[in-house]
């Protein structure tokens, strides 16, 4: 699912057919401004819509993107994963993927 606290705008407008980008445009910056969605409902309700399809939207996020890179003298390293991490299991994140040195 799209994590609505974390899209941009445009994802945002695509989950419901009558939600302009200048809608989604404001609801990010108030979002973005101290006022995160705490749950799906209150996407709906601020905006005024009827729900999205199915299972389309979360307000939270099992996969995460990490970047990060290493320096030793003169030697650098450059990488990517994507972690899996399954919310209230207690298990270690796992690795999806991750790319060779960039």
């Amino acid at each position: 699912p799209v994590n609505i606290n974390t899209c941009g705008p445009l994802v945002l407008s695509a989950l419901f057919t009558n939600l302009s980008p200048s809608m989604a445009e404001a609801l990010v910056k108030n979002r973005d401004g101290g006022n995160p969605f705490l749950k799906t409902e209150d996407l709906a309700t601020r905006a005024g819509l009827g729900q999205a399809q199915g299972d389309m939207y979360d307000v939270r996020t099992e996969y995460f993107l990490v970047e990060f890179e290493a320096r030793f003298g003169r030697l650098e390293r450059r990488s990517q994963a994507l972690l899996y991490l399954q919310h209230n299991s207690g298990k270690p994140a796992k690795i999806v993927w991750r790319s060779a040195q960039l």
